[in-house]
């Protein structure tokens, strides 16, 4: 079952209702997306006073914060190759893709 965000955490659990697995956040992670190849959960969570894109492996590990500007509700493309995120940079609001 693909991670769901609960209260500022994300959770996976089996589709049976077992393994119960909490990613460790501290940043009110939001906005889960599993990548095509089922290895990264993608989220947005709050960093240096905002949001931005990071993923961490599916088995759990180190953060990595993957945008330096204001960046939200992040989305794998079918072929895993592009980030595709609501991005504001420089006062704009946009559409930013990033490489994965």
């Amino acid at each position: 079952m693909p991670p769901a965000a609960n209260g500022g955490q994300i959770e996976r659990i089996d589709a049976g209702g077992g393994n119960r697995f909490v990613y460790k956040t501290s940043n009110g992670a939001d906005n889960p997306d599993i990548s095509p190849d089922s290895k990264w959960v993608l989220f947005s969570a709050f960093s240096e006073g905002q949001h931005r894109i990071m993923r961490m492996p599916i088995e759990g590990g180190d953060v990595q914060i993957l945008t330096d500007y204001r960046a939200n509700e992040p989305r794998y493309s079918r072929d895993g190759t592009r980030i595709i995120t609501d991005a504001a940079r420089s006062g704009r609001r946009t559409t930013a893709a990033l490489r994965s």
